[in-house]
């Protein structure tokens, strides 16, 4: 089994049952719904498909949603005009008719440029310079030619722009998401802990009860990043907007800063955006984009992504079983650097002490990490360890288990018990071996909670006899 999870976006390429059957068959872990394409409705039937297609498979499925935020995007006359290097190009907040101008519907855009600011469209690969600014108008040279599609977005890198962090369409989709109970809820241009605390409050009065994945995406949030970090339950290096906010040689060093300051306080990582591109069009990805997948697994990543490649592309599964592929091949190679950890708590005792005895086992060789979780927090613990070994999350709760197919190395296990079955796990061990998921005779590590409901006792460990 794979220990790096697998993020697909789900879009009409692979919408039908058949597709995403076939897909979680190749590897996908978490389905992604990106709520900047199509409508509410279209993403709510696609979601029902997927739990449909998920509640036969062996292990769980997660569904994402990722939000719109608050992204600017162009409005033109037509669905696009043609620009020439050198060309002087207006843009404005509301178009007067003229094909040539680009408009800016969102207030608090232009107001704020200067004479030399940079502006960018359509992910950065068109360029403008500010050359002359007026009342309700702004002049800039175009730096290379092409054609500009309708709604492209709209990228001010040299200005914080002040704008909501979630938008009207962002409230509807957190409605949808909550009725059909999504387990992520991705933060589109994150830029402080505060933005997900807002995030927070309107899930719950929805009573949408899903983790919080913050986009690492603009300058903000790189200068916030540990706040954030702290704030989520998971964030995403979302290289598109990243790369055009920042220099594009500068990817490679946040990609693994971002990754190594998440494992440190312990929450799940996503790398994200052009990870196999090429298999929009072809059946194969390039060797590049094979290196690009296995450096963000050598990195320490909890989940790959995949977006164009499954929800617009001609390969949606092979591309899922590319990426599979490459994932474990290169995980047979990874040794990760231990975790420095700081006993804070009972818990943190219990994580350092797992951490020798996997790394110092002496003469017991352990086959399996096997944990008892009530809310996925001990779990996601030793899921930042990067254990080597195979890692069961055994809960009784679904959502619990739907939410922790994002980390690294956990495969999640439902299991209805009570407390004395906590104090006695015999039974669950032999149906975990009935499967085929644990050897007999084999030793395992036992991560629990003794009583779910009584916090003075500690987590403790056991080493189990299969």
């Amino acid at each position: 089994m794979k220990k790096t999870k697998i993020i697909a976006t789900v879009g009409p390429t692979c919408e039908n049952e058949e597709v995403l059957d076939q897909m979680i068959d190749a590897g996908a872990n978490i389905f992604r719904f990106n709520m900047k394409h199509g409508t509410t409705e279209w993403h709510s039937n696609a979601i029902k498909r997927a739990q449909k297609v998920a509640d036969g498979k062996k292990f769980p499925l997660g569904i994402m949603i990722d939000l719109q935020g608050p992204e600017v995007r162009i409005d033109l006359k037509e669905d696009f005009i043609e620009v020439e290097k050198g060309e002087e190009i207006t843009f404005t907040n509301s178009p007067d008719g003229d094909s040539k101008e680009i408009g800016v519907p969102e207030k608090g855009v232009l107001e704020y440029l200067e004479p030399g600011d940079i502006i960018l469209i359509d992910d950065g690969f068109y360029e403008f310079v500010v050359s002359k600014t007026t009342k309700n108008k702004i002049l800039a040279i175009s730096q290379r030619g092409g054609k500009i599609g309708n709604r492209k977005g709209l990228n001010v890198p040299s200005h914080k722009l002040n704008m909501p962090a979630l938008i009207d369409a962002d409230l509807n989709n957190l409605d949808m998401g909550a009725k059909n109970e999504i387990d992520f809820v991705a933060l589109s241009f994150t830029r402080t802990a505060e933005d997900i605390e807002n995030l927070r409050l309107e899930m719950e009065k929805r009573n949408l009860d899903a983790h919080v994945i913050a986009k690492i995406e603009n300058r903000s949030a790189l200068q916030n990043l540990e706040e954030i970090i702290t704030a989520a339950d998971g964030v995403m290096v979302a290289r598109g907007d990243l790369g055009i906010e920042t220099p594009l040689e500068g990817i490679p060093h946040w990609q693994k800063k971002i990754i190594q300051k998440a494992r440190e306080l312990r929450t799940p990582v996503i790398v994200a955006t052009q990870m196999m591109q090429s298999m929009v069009e072809n059946p194969i990805p390039t060797r590049a984009e094979v290196t690009d997948v296995a450096n963000a697994i050598f990195n320490g990543t909890d989940a790959v992504m995949l977006s164009n490649e499954t929800a617009a592309g001609k390969y949606p599964v092979e591309a899922v079983r590319a990426m599979n592929k490459i994932i474990i091949y290169n995980e047979q190679d990874v040794d990760y650097s231990p975790l420095d950890i700081e006993a804070k708590d009972s818990s943190d005792l219990i994580m350092k002490a797992a951490v020798d005895i996997l790394k110092n086992p002496g003469e017991v060789s352990f086959s399996a990490v096997l944990v008892f979780t009530k809310d996925g927090k001990t779990a996601k613990q030793v899921s930042s360890l990067r254990p080597r070994i195979p890692v069961f999350a055994i809960s009784d709760k679904k959502e619990v288990i739907e939410k922790l197919t994002i980390c690294y190395g956990i495969e999640s296990y439902y299991s209805v018990f009570d407390k004395k079955t906590l104090e006695r796990p015999n039974e669950i061990i032999a149906d975990l071996r009935d499967k085929g998921f644990l050897e007999k005779g084999k030793k395992a590590l036992l991560v629990q909670a003794q009583h779910w409901d009584l916090p003075e006792f500690s987590r403790a460990l056991t080493i189990v006899k299969v």
